[in-house]
C-alpha cells in the first residue's frame, strides 16, 4: 500500500490515497454489519453483562467483540457498575477475584478470563472463525494479543505505576528496557504479524474477491482479530510513531508504512462505527481510560502511585523477613542447643 503526501510527516497526512490489490474488500469489510446473526438465545433472554475496571487495559478487546457481535449486552455505564459503589461486594463472588467479568443471566453463568469471555462471544455470534483454518488464526491472534499485554505489562508505565529506577524497585523493568521495548522487542513482534498477514493468513483476513463473504465464510472480524487490535490500539496511543514507522518511497515525497498489511486492515476495524463507539464511550461499557503511558508523559501515576507497594516497603519486607529468618535460625539454634545439654544432664543423673 502506497500513501501519497503532500507533507513528508506520514502522521499529518491530510489526503492518503491508497492503492492495495484488496482494497475494495477492505472498503466492503468495512461497511459490513453483523446483524442479528449468531447462535439462537431463548426469547426475551437478558442481555449480556461485562463488568470491568474503566480502563482500557483488558477491557477494550471484550467491549470491541461484544460491540462488533451484534449480540445483546450491557457494560459498565448501562448496569451501571464502578469500583467505588460495587467491586467491594462483587470481587468475593467472581470465579478468580478478577475482572473482566462476563455474566450471562440467561444461563446463570459468570465467565472469568479474558480469553474465556472472548471465545464464549466468538462461539455466541459465530465469530469464531467459519472454517478450522479460520478457528485456529483466530487462536493464534488471541495468543499473540496476550503475548503483547504481557510485555507492555512488564514494561509499560500506567496510570499507577512507574518505571524501575536506581533508587525505586517497582514491578516495570527500567528506561532502558522501556526503550528496548519500542527499538527490538515490539518491532519483532509487528514484523512477524505482517509475515502472517501476508501470507497463511491471508486468505483468512484479506480474502482476494468478495466471494467468500457472500457465502457467509467471513460474516466479520473474528474475535482475535479485535482482541489484538485492542493491544495495538493502546500501543498506539503511547508512541504512534514507534508503533506504525513509515519508510520513505522514491524522490516524490512518498512514504508508506513499513507494515503495510497489518496497518491496512488496524485502519479497516479502526474506522467502524462499532470500534468507534467503545473507543469514543459511546457503547454500553462508557468510558475507558488510557492506561498505558509514555515514559515521559504526565499520565504516569496520575490515578495512585503504587511505589510503595511494590518499591520501598517491598524492600522494606524483604529486610524484615531477613530479619525474621537470622532471629528464629538464632532461637533455633539455642533451642537444639538447650535440648542437648537437658539430654546430657539427664544422662548423668541417671
Amino acid at each position: 500500500m502506497v500513501f501519497l503526501s503532500f507533507s513528508l510527516d506520514i502522521h499529518t497526512l491530510e489526503m492518503v490515497f491508497t492503492v492495495h490489490a484488496h482494497v475494495s474488500w477492505l472498503a466492503e469489510r468495512g461497511k459490513m454489519s453483523l446483524g442479528k446473526r449468531g447462535r439462537a438465545e431463548p426469547s426475551g433472554a437478558p442481555p449480556m453483562e461485562l463488568r470491568y475496571f474503566p480502563l482500557l487495559a483488558k477491557g477494550l478487546g471484550p467491549a470491541l467483540v461484544l460491540e462488533h457481535s451484534g449480540l445483546p449486552w450491557r457494560g459498565n455505564r448501562d448496569l451501571p457498575f464502578s469500583i467505588s459503589s460495587h467491586w467491594a461486594a462483587l470481587k468475593p463472588l467472581t470465579p478468580f477475584g478478577q475482572l473482566p467479568l462476563l455474566s450471562v443471566p440467561s444461563v446463570g453463568l459468570e465467565i472469568a478470563q479474558t480469553t474465556a469471555i472472548l471465545n464464549y462471544v466468538g462461539r455466541k455470534a459465530c465469530t469464531e472463525g467459519a472454517t478450522d483454518k479460520a478457528f485456529a488464526i483466530n487462536q493464534m491472534l488471541i495468543a499473540e494479543a496476550e503475548d503483547l499485554y504481557g510485555a507492555m505489562n512488564k514494561f509499560l508505565p500506567t496510570v499507577y505505576k512507574r518505571l524501575s529506577t536506581a533508587e525505586v524497585i517497582t514491578s516495570k523493568g527500567t528506561r532502558e528496557d522501556y526503550d528496548s521495548f519500542w527499538a527490538t522487542l515490539l518491532p519483532a513482534k509487528l514484523e512477524k504479524l505482517e509475515r502472517l498477514w501476508a501470507g497463511p493468513a491471508g486468505e483468512i483476513l484479506f480474502p482476494p474477491s468478495l466471494a467468500l463473504k457472500a457465502a457467509g465464510a467471513h460474516p466479520g472480524f473474528m474475535t482475535g482479530e479485535l482482541y489484538l487490535w485492542s493491544m495495538l490500539f493502546q500501543l498506539t496511543l503511547v508512541d504512534k510513531e514507534a508503533c506504525w514507522p513509515s519508510e520513505p518511497v522514491g524522490d516524490m515525497g512518498m512514504s508508506q508504512f513499513k507494515y503495510e498489511s497489518l496497518f491496512s486492515w488496524y485502519a479497516v476495524i479502526e474506522a467502524r462505527k462499532c470500534t468507534q463507539d467503545v473507543i469514543e464511550g459511546r457503547s454500553s461499557m462508557g468510558e475507558l481510560r488510557q492506561y498505558y503511558q509514555h515514559a515521559d508523559s504526565g499520565g504516569v501515576c496520575s490515578e495512585g502511585d503504587e511505589r510503595g507497594r511494590w518499591g520501598r516497603d517491598l524492600q522494606a519486607g524483604c529486610r524484615l523477613d531477613l530479619a525474621c529468618f537470622i532471629f528464629q535460625s538464632f532461637v533455633l539454634r539455642c533451642t537444639k542447643s538447650y535440648k542437648a545439654k537437658a539430654r546430657r544432664l539427664d544422662c548423668k543423673l541417671h
